[in-house]
């Protein structure tokens, strides 16, 4: 869940989350930086099981990261709708 701490501070709780689910020590060790960074790593990722995201509270992460939404947008059309992946969003409201 997302809330108003800055871009730097919710990627080390997606890289925390990320390492505990995909038992990666060097995503702890090396926390991921930006938006990019975090779907270069889905992607280059195999994992055998549906991968459901959810980016609860997203209008606390585009306040601090305003190109998250064309971000997602372009790694969708590239490559996202092709994997097992949900995505959902959802609001404060």
């Amino acid at each position: 869940m997302a809330d108003q701490r800055n871009t730097i501070e919710q990627l080390e709780i997606v890289s925390w989350l990320l390492a505990e689910h995909f038992q990666d020590e060097y995503i702890s060790s090396n926390p991921i930086r930006n938006w990019e960074q975090f779907f270069t790593y889905l992607k280059s990722r195999n994992f055998s099981e549906k991968l459901v995201l959810i980016f609860d509270e997203l209008p606390y992460l585009v306040e601090s990261s305003p190109e998250l939404p064309s971000v997602i947008q372009r790694h969708w059309d590239n490559w996202l709708k092709k994997r097992s992946i949900f995505l959902y969003y959802a609001d404060h409201q």
